[in-house]
């Protein structure tokens, strides 16, 4: 019995283990994503800056 309890113990934790690392990989994927949208928009930015100032003269 307390074999089949230490396993049961053993698999409950294992999920919560595997749930929380499932959780921060997606947090990170996340945030991997925010900064390279916001890279994106800033090289946009910038190309159109560049654009306008070559209208200008």
């Amino acid at each position: 019995m307390g074999l089949l309890n230490s396993l049961r113990k053993y698999c409950i934790m294992k999920k919560v283990r595997d749930s929380a690392n499932d959780s921060e990989k997606k947090k990170l994927k996340q945030e991997e994503m925010k900064e390279e949208t916001h890279q994106h928009d800033l090289e946009e930015n910038y190309e159109q800056d560049e654009k306008f100032d070559e209208s200008k003269d």
